[in-house]
């Protein structure tokens, strides 16, 4: 054995005896007052005291839980049905919809006009459409345009709807119109 193992071998042996001196310290510690208060279950049912501390302290000893009268009858007679529908009561929401973000921005927008003001309308928004990201499949492309996972078909709230998804680009036409925008991906 050279003077490194031996050196290692020595030091292992003593972290082991302070480990071991530690553990019988916590396991077999003893406190050198005694306990404060012992409490003894008599033959009656009652609770003695013994101790140190026990003078006194029977009387301040109290449970924490405090009987109150209750009446089952009243409470079940107070019990009133509510009528209440999830469905009414919470938006349907898309969970693949972005929680932050502004929607409401074309709406607000949106006024009653001709038909060709809103066509303008429809393709400056169509236009404004931010498009992030494209998941190619030869079979079923996806596309991130602001910030909603889309697909071919997909209809935004506005009447936009989303005639094809390619590898670069993305074509979106106005429901009721011979108008399409192409949205291009750009490089970051």
């Amino acid at each position: 054995m050279n003077e490194e193992n031996r050196k290692q071998l020595i030091a292992l042996v003593a972290l082991l005896l302070v480990l071991g001196g530690a553990i019988w310290f916590f396991v077999f510690k003893k406190d050198p007052e005694g306990p404060a208060i012992q409490a003894r279950v008599t033959d009656t049912g009652q609770e003695t005291l013994s101790g140190q501390a026990a003078t006194g302290v029977s009387s301040r000893i109290e449970s924490v839980f405090q009987e109150a009268p209750l009446d089952l009858q009243e409470l079940i007679q107070n019990i009133k049905e509510v009528e209440f529908n999830y469905r009414d009561a919470h938006d349907s929401r898309n969970p693949t919809a972005a929680l932050v973000g502004d929607p409401m921005i074309f709406r607000a927008r949106r006024i009653p006009g001709t038909e060709d003001e809103l066509a303008e309308n429809l393709l400056y928004e169509a236009n404004r459409k931010n498009l992030t990201g494209i998941i190619w499949d030869d079979v079923t492309p996806m596309a991130v345009i602001d910030n909603a996972v889309v697909y071919v078909g997909y209809e935004f709230e506005e009447p936009i709807i989303v005639k094809t998804i390619e590898r670069d680009y993305v074509v979106l036409a106005i429901t009721g119109e011979d108008l399409e925008v192409v949205r291009q991906l750009k490089e970051q």
